[in-house]
């Protein structure tokens, strides 16, 4: 009998340290599903990057219906370090080089209505450029055709909504390749037009088969202006032929561009 007390009396401390060891397995158990949780979350933040390392989406990719639009982040912020000066009309902006966010030209001038055809935000464009512009639309006038700007500064929040149209209209490899994102846009510069006409509809596709597209190809050196996006120079540039994109470098650096036979981005690379 005393010998069955004494281990009776055992039972009690076993069972208590058989709680002990169960509540600790638990405990163990309860991390590890923590842990295990938190790696998912953070591979499902893993940028996805497009050309030139440049960030365009996060998130993890996900199916969608043949010819569906995938709402994607658009928008990439500039990188520390890596913005042009501000001011200045000659820089080499393009998709590696940008803007800062809050560059903004200092002598914005509002262009008349007799030269505008106005969609989304007010046409506006440097002094200079302006002054450049209107002696321009005047001799295409006296040869008797008659050209308008659909669009010409853009803010670089502007742009962000300009590219995420872009992208909802045709999806993001459509948006990079006839788009800028905000910070790498010409447009941002305060010397870029986009220039259309009543004959194409004020639209901009299709402006190349128009007298005025053919006008402005031939004269718009004379003004300071020069085509940014030519003909079969995607590679180089890095957009889609664009014969209504515009840029405003000065009469001298114009015709240089033209006599070099180099891109608008070549050519300010040097």
């Amino acid at each position: 009998m005393p010998e069955r007390r004494a281990t009776a009396g055992r039972w009690p401390a076993l069972f208590v340290f058989a709680l002990v060891v169960l509540a600790v397995s638990v405990a163990v158990l309860i991390l590890a599903i923590a842990s295990a949780g938190g790696s998912d979350d953070q591979d499902s933040k893993t940028s996805v990057r497009g050309p030139a390392g440049v960030p365009t989406a996060v998130g993890t990719p996900t199916a969608r219906p043949a010819g569906s639009v995938q709402a994607l982040p658009t928008h990439t912020p500039v990188p520390a370090g890596g913005t042009l000066p501000c001011g200045d009309i000659l820089v080499p902006i393009d998709k590696e080089r940008a803007l800062a966010p809050d560059c903004a030209p200092p002598d914005l001038v509002a262009l008349p209505a007799e030269m505008s055809y106005q969609v989304d935000f007010a046409i506006q464009l440097r002094a200079e450029a302006t002054t450049a512009l209107k002696e321009m639309f005047e001799a295409a006038r006296k040869d008797g055709y008659t050209l308008v700007v659909r669009s010409a500064y853009r803010s670089y929040q502007q742009q962000i909504q300009t590219f995420d149209a872009n992208v909802a209209a045709g999806g993001l490899e459509y948006a990079q390749r006839t788009s800028a994102r905000a910070g790498h846009s010409e447009h941002q510069l305060g010397t870029a037009a986009d220039i259309t006409s009543a004959s194409n509809g004020y639209g901009l596709e299709g402006f190349e088969r128009t007298k005025e597209a053919k006008w402005l190809a031939a004269n718009a050196v004379k003004y300071g202006f020069v085509l940014s996006f030519p003909e079969g120079k995607e590679a180089i540039t890095g957009y889609a032929y664009e014969p209504w994109h515009f840029r405003y470098v000065g009469k001298d650096v114009a015709a240089k561009i033209q006599a070099s036979g180099l891109t608008p981005r070549e050519y300010l690379l040097r």
